[in-house]
């Protein structure tokens, strides 16, 4: 039987939680310099652009949307706090502050039909989906897969729990860039799972991109 979790937030919850995310976009853009860890928290089309423009040069594209299970719901708290603080610099009352938000929350099951209610349990893991400071803190959370992709000389796109990892290249280099992808993926799945992250291989899958109107002789491998 599938269980689909829910979060009944009322509205001064849902307006601290929106105060609380501009801050923290805010603060995040302020700090970061760095272009590893600049990309995420904007809502990007970048890998679209990217990709159409090598077409439009006459190059070929290979894209891996990656799928993560249940992602929001396995986010370590005292692993999220400890980036907060060492990569995003944040501490004194605003890591306080977090760490309250993390710690003690508690969540029960109720029945659809007879409305019974299971007893309340403390959640130990995730954040939540449903608010607008979940998915930042999600991004947060899982900024270092930028700087792995990128190590491989690939480009990757994330927004909240959504990863794509592409490249480009020309049709004469496509078992290269195959293989870099592969090994890519790889770097990442070892990554996510030491985070508590949990890769769904069944629903990851591999595409090419190209124009069929190019006079190419290239041929899709996988």
């Amino acid at each position: 039987m599938a269980v689909r979790q829910l979060t009944c937030r009322n509205q001064n919850v849902k307006v601290v939680d929106g105060i609380t995310a501009e801050s923290l976009n805010h603060h995040y853009a302020q700090i970061c310099t760095d272009t590893a860890y600049q990309q995420p928290l904007r809502k990007l089309t970048v890998s679209s652009r990217d990709i159409l423009t090598a077409l439009d040069k006459g190059d070929i594209a290979a894209l891996t949307p990656l799928d993560l299970s249940a992602a929001f719901d396995t986010v370590d708290h005292a692993t999220l706090l400890r980036r907060l603080q060492t990569s995003f610099g944040l501490g004194g009352s605003g890591l306080s502050w977090f760490h309250s938000y993390l710690s003690q929350r508690r969540q029960h099951v109720v029945g659809l039909h007879q409305g019974n209610s299971s007893p309340s349990s403390v959640v130990e893991f995730g954040v939540p989906q449903s608010s607008v400071l979940g998915p930042i803190l999600f991004i947060m959370y899982t900024a270092d897969v930028t700087p792995i992709v990128e190590r491989h000389g690939l480009n990757v796109h994330q927004y909240a729990d959504d990863t794509q990892l592409y490249g480009v290249c020309h049709p004469r280099s496509s078992a290269s860039l195959c293989r870099d992808l592969g090994d890519c993926m790889c770097s990442v799945a070892s990554w996510m799972s030491a985070n508590r992250l949990q890769l769904n291989a069944a629903k990851t899958y591999f595409m090419w991109v190209y124009r069929l109107d190019d006079d190419t002789s290239f041929q899709p491998t996988s």
